[in-house]
């Protein structure tokens, strides 16, 4: 009967061994998790300072895409005193350029 009772206070024993070695590697995980995101924010911070992006160079996009002239442009190459003049007379003058030339869809 001595042998029984040993068994259960070594069971439990073995089983509060066993939850605090649980609870020590929870708490070794959740500082590794911390440790992870302080180093990958200090990377994004290393990686933004040892290459800054410059403003004053185009990208590759914008040097590869020549500017196209919208039919607007033209109009303001052919009307330059149209530049200065506010918005709506501007539209105003430049549907009556679009008229003129033929470039509007309606045949008015």
């Amino acid at each position: 009967m001595f042998s029984g009772m040993c068994f259960s206070v070594v069971a439990i024993g073995l089983l509060e061994i066993n939850l605090v070695v649980i609870f020590l590697l929870l708490v070794i995980l959740l500082m590794l998790a911390g440790l992870h995101r302080r180093m990958s924010k200090m990377e994004g911070i290393l990686h933004r300072t040892a290459f800054p992006v410059r403003k004053d160079v185009p990208s590759e996009k914008e040097q590869d895409t020549p500017e196209k002239e919208t039919p607007f442009l033209r109009f303001l190459k052919d009307h330059p005193a149209a530049d200065g003049l506010p918005k709506s007379e501007q539209w105003a003058l430049y549907r009556k350029w679009r008229k003129e030339k033929g470039l509007n869809w309606a045949k008015n």
